[in-house]
């Protein structure tokens, strides 16, 4: 089972955790990596699920998937005291002075934010490339710059001002399953529907 990077509507420790308490002989395999590679593991049968923050028309291509969440990045995280954090909203032409924090390059949440910016007729100097939404917050907490972030992650970010963007792009969270789930995925996938709780 993988999960893509600030994957935010299943709290994916928590369900290993119910899972491994009702089946604790189950043997799980957690891998963390970028969506396309992920869902080519489920294709190839290497993997029996993966997790997915995806830009919102990037639906998986021949994969058996389902949406589970779709928000547009309204927050920008930003250091309480840095320039933005007192506005109610920003527009990225606003914002496209700014340092930003933001995932590796060749990732889908970087392209998600590349292509909104490409699309405003607008660049942006990304300073920093973080691997997730965790450390990129403790960074933009620092005041080494901004970073664009689903509401659902800005939420539970202590110490940091979050700031609507108007004009910010769209990030969808899909399951990917295997076509034919062996047993432990079979189960996982049940605890996940609301299944065997507790």
């Amino acid at each position: 089972m993988s999960p893509a990077h600030a994957f935010t509507r299943v709290d994916v420790p928590a369900v290993l955790a119910r899972f491994h308490r009702r089946h604790p002989k189950a043997h799980v395999s957690l891998h963390i990596g970028a969506g396309g590679e992920l869902v080519d593991h489920v294709r190839a049968g290497d993997l029996g699920i993966a997790f997915l923050g995806i830009p919102e028309t990037a639906s998986p291509k021949g994969a058996n998937s389902r949406e589970l969440t779709c928000e547009r990045l309204v927050a920008v995280a930003v250091a309480p005291d840095h320039l933005p954090a007192g506005e109610e909203s920003v527009t990225l032409g606003r914002l496209a002075g700014e340092t930003f924090i933001d995932l590796p390059a060749r990732t889908a949440g970087r392209a998600r934010s590349g292509l909104a910016f490409a699309a405003a007729g607008l660049t942006r100097r990304v300073a920093f490339e973080v691997a997730g939404a965790d450390y990129l917050a403790r960074l933009v907490g620092t005041g080494l710059g901004v970073g664009l972030l689903p509401p659902s992650c800005t939420a539970r970010l202590g110490g940091l001002a979050a700031v609507a963007g108007t004009d910010a792009p769209t990030r969808a969270e899909h399951l990917v399953r295997a076509p034919y789930p062996g047993p432990a995925a079979a189960a996982f996938l049940d605890l996940l529907d609301g299944g065997g709780e507790g």
